[in-house]
């Protein structure tokens, strides 16, 4: 008797890329490989497909997908540029980005545009807010661009930068490992940008928006089942 397989459960598993240091959302060290890798590797075995999760550094994984060495990489914020290049899925987590600066710091803003004339701290490969990219680009904000998030918050503590831009898991998880108490830094009172975090998949790929739609139909099962926000837990409270 001839038994038909579907071709999804006889695929090759798709080859995934991502980057260490970036907590808690992906790094090898992290319970699950981080929040973002837990959440991919449920969605697409929610919708029948298995995967491999290489981590390598960021610049290398991301021109490794483009090349075709992966079929997708995460978790990516949007941008034209890339958008140009690569097919964006469901956001696997949303955040928001703000601007944490010391408690005792004297810098008093109610909006992002008073920000200009002060240095802030996004490390290298993190694309900025819609709210502070152009006064980085044109010199109003001074950027600095260290390698991680860490040490971005070190030049923070250490009053070498005014602010440290990001969302407030990353903050906490990146502080935590800078501060012996958090209770020391503050956001200013504005959310720079709502920011959703995503898989991606070379536009060049043939099968790229197979990619995207598998880990989509993933996604949508694991949030109907209720272990989507079970996944994202208590810390990624905004």
């Amino acid at each position: 008797m001839l038994v038909l397989v579907p071709a999804v459960a006889s695929a090759e598993p798709l080859s995934l890329v991502t980057g260490p240091g970036y907590e808690p959302f992906a790094d090898p060290d992290l319970p699950h490989g981080g929040v973002a890798t837990r959440v991919v590797r449920a969605a697409f075995a929610a919708a029948g497909r298995e995967v491999t999760v290489s981590y390598m550094p960021w610049k290398r994984g991301y021109r490794a997908t483009l090349a075709g060495e992966f079929a997708a990489t995460y978790p990516y914020v949007h941008t034209p540029e890339r958008a140009r290049k690569l097919r964006y899925s469901q956001p696997i987590v949303e955040t928001k980005a703000k601007a944490w600066v010391l408690e005792g710091h004297s810098l008093a803003v109610s909006e992002p545009r008073q920000l200009d004339g002060t240095t802030a701290c996004l490390p290298d490969g993190y694309a900025p807010s819609s709210a502070t990219a152009a006064a980085y680009a044109d010199g109003a904000i001074e950027r600095l661009s260290p390698g991680s998030m860490r040490a971005c918050f070190r030049l923070l503590r250490r009053g070498r930068v005014d602010f440290v831009e990001t969302n407030r898991p990353v903050m906490i998880a990146s502080a935590s490992a800078v501060f012996r108490d958090l209770d020391g830094i503050r956001p200013l009172p504005f959310v720079l940008e709502k920011n959703a975090l995503h898989l991606v998949a070379p536009r060049s790929a043939a099968a790229a928006q197979d990619v995207i739609d598998t880990f989509n139909r993933g996604l949508e099962k694991l949030k109907a089942s209720g272990r989507y926000d079970g996944m994202l837990d208590t810390y990624l409270a905004e």
